[in-house]
């Protein structure tokens, strides 16, 4: 299969609409990331991104222990593991619901309407701000991955999902913007 969008991103604006042969590894990385994140409110994927993607382009070992462990990440999460693997991030015991600083400002331009509502069986518009999401800066970006974290994807279409992990994984292993 392949994805439009995905790829070198040298020439973003160029290369948006040629096709790119994905990989097991990108497809398996971004339904882990996407299953990773399923307990995160959608105005703060944006950050757990950023954060996820700062350990993969990191270029050091994050020395955990054998057993069960956690880590603190922004907006009151925790990421929980088990051995070497993150296996969920979670809100922590005492998370207060409405959070703090720039999750704040993109959950009040969702609520205000700046964020248009977005429906599972809108494939088309899906993969079309999967490809946008890729090329566009912040907060325009974070405003895109709220949308399409919003989503129930288990309502979505098959390539509407897969669209959505694929782009997750891009912005996880690709150099920062």
């Amino acid at each position: 299969m392949t994805y439009e969008g995905s790829g070198d991103h040298t020439d973003q604006r160029a290369n948006r609409d040629t096709p790119v042969e994905v990989t097991d590894e990108q497809r398996r990385g971004g339904r882990f990331v996407r299953r990773l994140l399923r307990k995160v409110k959608p105005e703060h994927v944006p950050k757990m991104i950023d954060m996820l993607g700062k350990f993969e382009k990191g270029g050091k070992e994050i020395l955990v222990p054998d057993g069960r462990w956690w880590m603190p990440m922004p907006h009151g999460y925790i990421l929980i593991g088990q051995g070497p693997v993150g296996v969920a991030i979670e809100p922590h015991f005492d998370f207060d619901a409405e959070g703090s600083g720039e999750g704040d400002r993109l959950s009040a331009a969702i609520r205000r309407g700046l964020a248009a509502t977005l429906s599972e069986q809108d494939t088309p518009r899906i993969v079309a701000l999967c490809k946008d999401v890729l090329i566009a800066e912040k907060p325009e970006r974070d405003l895109i991955l709220a949308q399409l974290y919003g989503l129930d994807t288990e309502k979505c279409a098959p390539e509407a999902a897969e669209a959505i992990e694929l782009a997750t994984w891009e912005l996880v292993t690709s150099a920062p913007r």
